[in-house]
């Protein structure tokens, strides 16, 4: 994680979002193989409280193709 540190010393760490399972093409929950980057959209749905931050994720040529994630909200979501 990158850290941004001001000049009085203060840190803030800035938290990505991390995916940690998702829902395979048998509609099994699998351990993530992917990260945020791999996709052009991620949109966060909600929070569930077994599964934690739920995600629907995909390319943009693929609209109709997702994939749904599970795991933690970044600081990307923060605008």
């Amino acid at each position: 994680m990158t850290k941004f540190i001001t000049l009085d010393g203060k840190e803030k760490e800035v938290k990505e979002t991390k995916f940690k399972k998702i829902v395979n093409e048998g509609l099994e929950i699998e351990t993530s193989r992917t990260s945020t980057q791999f996709w052009d959209n991620v949109l966060h749905i909600g929070f569930d409280e077994d599964y934690g931050d739920v995600f629907k994720c995909w390319q943009n040529k693929t609209k109709n193709n997702f994939t749904i994630a599970f795991g933690e909200k970044g600081d990307e979501f923060d605008n």
